[in-house]
């Protein structure tokens, strides 16, 4: 595209629900043969219909940002949060990144799913950032453009600087393939410089969970043409994007941020290694189930249940210390690994958390939304213990991997035990393991309080 004036919209596309959008012969289309390998000057396996395109060079600075990407999947931030915070400081532009999940949604009786804003990351000039994990509502221009993103499962890319706003298809991180098509102009909003609207999805591309919207992801190299830095603007954001879906897929929970339960065993485990070695004196396991949970979503909507959890995970955070990790077991439950920590201590925190539930009330329009909790803890070192005394823990002594993997498994089962007892006491209260026997945690047998 030699110039912005080529790139004025010949026929809107028709907006499809489906992946497989119709080809027209009037469409701005670009069409890169899978599996080659662009050469400096250019990709030569470019066809454009009703529009002149420029040759697409490789900027090798964006590469470089490609593999950074990927590289930190393996690195541990603690939450969503931190994450995306992450892949934000890659780019020195970037000023912000919403995400939005397709959510059930309860309207007069009737169930449906619709995007719904799940949390919202600001970054300054000066490197802050501001999180929102509250609903905030959505320009109409960016309801329209995001839901456009979502239906069709194609990513949006729109260069203000160029007066350049195309959608891909078929935009793909293993080869330069892909097909690109024009947006209406109507859609022009000058309020960023760029802006990038990529569908989530994990492995079936056809069915998106959710989408992302990044403001401020541009490749700056002037050397590549409008076009060739707004394919790689592309390129960038949709590789940003495919690590946040892998995450909320397999690290993190979606509707808190908390890691979820296969990243949380990855930390039991490996505390339980260091216990084998000595390298942690204590450590205990504590598991809060929502009392009445289904009473709120049957009573108000899947919507407040949503909040509720968000909330809840927020109180817990907040009652925990530095090195407690926190995690959303699954449904209305949440688990806590305490290293380091007497049993007396576990239980002031446990009681601390119970406060915290408590204090939650949530108006909404059918009333004020409360919850309690129970929470059960156990000292894996005990369950240890009393597995390696065992005559069955003969066969798995020696081998580490085993019976760590037996120690979480039996932990939970203790653990789990301990969660019904304090439901059956009347909810709201703390149950542990004495010895194998279950005991209610009293106030008053909750040993001295912790500095945070």
């Amino acid at each position: 595209m030699s110039s912005p004036d080529k790139t004025k919209v010949l026929a809107q596309p028709k907006a499809l629900s489906s992946c497989q959008p119709e080809r027209r012969a009037n469409d701005l289309h670009l069409n890169v043969l899978r599996g080659r390998t662009p050469a400096v000057e250019g990709l030569q396996d470019v066809r454009a219909h009703g529009v002149e395109l420029e040759p697409i060079a490789e900027p090798d600075r964006l590469v470089e940002a490609g593999f950074r990407i990927a590289r930190m999947m393996n690195e541990d931030y603690g939450s969503m949060v931190g994450h995306i915070q992450g892949l934000m400081g890659e780019f020195s532009q970037a000023s912000s990144c919403r995400i939005y999940l397709n959510q059930k949604a309860d309207v007069k009786g009737k169930s449906y799913y619709r995007l719904e804003p799940r949390l919202s990351i600001e970054k300054t000039p000066g490197n802050e950032f501001y999180v929102t994990s509250e609903d905030w509502k959505a320009s109409d221009i960016e309801s329209a453009i995001m839901q456009k993103s979502f239906n069709e499962c194609r990513q949006i890319v729109i260069d203000y600087d160029n007066s350049l706003q195309v959608l891909f298809e078929n935009l793909d991180m293993n080869s330069h393939a892909c097909d690109v098509y024009p947006l209406e102009a109507a859609w022009m909003e000058d309020k960023s410089k760029h802006m990038s609207v990529i569908p989530l999805f994990y492995r079936d591309k056809e069915s998106p969970f959710g989408v992302a919207i990044f403001d401020g992801i541009d490749c700056s190299d002037k050397s590549l043409g409008s076009f060739g830095r707004t394919f790689w603007t592309a390129k960038i954001a949709m590789a940003a994007a495919s690590q946040i879906s892998f995450a909320l897929i397999h690290r993190f929970d979606a509707v808190t941020g908390l890691p979820s339960k296969n990243d949380f065993n990855v930390d039991l485990h490996a505390f339980i290694r260091r216990l084998l070695h000595a390298e942690v004196s204590d450590l205990k396991l504590m598991l809060i189930d929502l009392d009445g949970f289904k009473t709120i979503n049957d009573s108000f909507s899947y919507r407040t249940g949503n909040r509720i959890l968000r909330e809840t995970a927020k109180r817990i955070e907040s009652a925990v210390r530095a090195d407690d990790s926190v995690s959303r077991w699954g449904g209305d439950e949440f688990s806590i690994i305490l290293p380091g920590i007497s049993m007396g201590d576990s239980c002031s925190i446990a009681r601390r958390i119970n406060a915290e539930v408590a204090g939650i009330e949530l108006q909404t329009e059918k009333g004020a939304a409360r919850i309690s909790c129970s929470v059960g803890i156990v000292d894996v070192g005990s369950v240890l213990e009393r597995l390696l005394k065992t005559r069955r823990a003969a066969k798995y002594y020696g081998e580490e991997m085993r019976l760590v993997q037996r120690a979480a498994k039996r932990a939970f089962d203790v653990v789990d035990g301990l969660l019904k007892a304090a439901k059956k006491s009347g909810k709201n209260s703390v149950f542990f393991d004495d010895d194998g026997m279950a005991r209610e945690c009293a106030n008053n047998d909750a040993g001295p309080g912790i500095s945070m």
